[in-house]
């Protein structure tokens, strides 16, 4: 369980971490923490936990700040046409300014005061799209990708499901009787000395005069017998 558990969440997929940071009641700060935590209690090493979670967020802020600025210096070379002995000055401080305005952003966010865990995490956001716009985009995006924790084999695995539709309305015991029965019939079948005729219980049926077949009782219904969902579901 805990192999196939690692398999997928050894490493926590980036868009989590993003969201994590993007949740104003928890932070870059507190998703560290959370990681390192759970690295700890898996027995796995901490210390890049940090680094990554912190490269990360920069890495996806620059690329959305980029795109937010790709059209302002069209509008500042129209506006610099009458002064173009400052053109190129103006220019440069400008791009410092807008430099310095989006690292103020993310560092702003992320050493603002954390929010209560009973936060709305989308209207948080659309109240603080004007303060932090660059991050705000980003929200919008992150928090449109849809989750789940189904493994992609069960989601695109053409193989049928243990537990059917019909075998949802059974109780846990008898479910739990079908798949022990499952696993001993599988399990007999792939036996050397088996032999034919003899059952898993050590009831030979020929000698017996018994049959395991429901056409043996007029009075027999099959749908009542645990192995009519056996022989319909597996």
């Amino acid at each position: 369980m805990t192999t196939k558990f690692l398999k997928y969440w050894e490493e926590v997929p980036l868009v989590t971490i993003i969201a994590n940071c993007l949740n104003p009641s928890l932070k870059p700060k507190y998703t560290v923490k959370l990681l390192q935590r759970y690295k700890a209690n898996l027995g796995l090493p901490t210390h890049h936990e940090e680094a990554r979670v912190n490269f990360a967020l920069e890495t996806m802020f620059n690329l959305y700040n980029s795109r937010t600025n790709v059209a302002r210096p069209i509008a500042r070379s129209s506006a610099g046409s009458s002064s173009s002995h400052h053109g190129l000055l103006d220019e440069l401080r400008d791009d410092d300014d807008l430099d310095g305005a989006s690292t103020d952003e993310l560092k702003s966010y992320t050493l603002g005061k954390v929010e209560s865990k009973e936060v709305d995490i989308l209207d948080y956001w659309k109240r603080c799209s004007s303060t932090y716009p660059t991050l705000a985009m980003m929200a919008r995006d992150i928090f449109a990708v849809p989750m789940s924790t189904v493994p992609s084999e069960s989601c695109f695995s053409s193989a049928n499901r243990i537990l059917t539709d019909r075998r949802s309305k059974l109780g846990p015991n008898v479910f739990e009787r079908l798949v022990c029965m499952k696993d001993w019939i599988d399990a007999e079948n792939q036996t050397q000395h088996f032999v034919p005729g003899e059952t898993s219980f050590g009831v030979d049926t020929q000698e017996s005069g018994t049959t395991t077949e429901a056409e043996s009782d007029d009075d027999y219904d099959p749908k009542d017998s645990e192995l009519w969902y056996l022989r319909n579901n597996y």
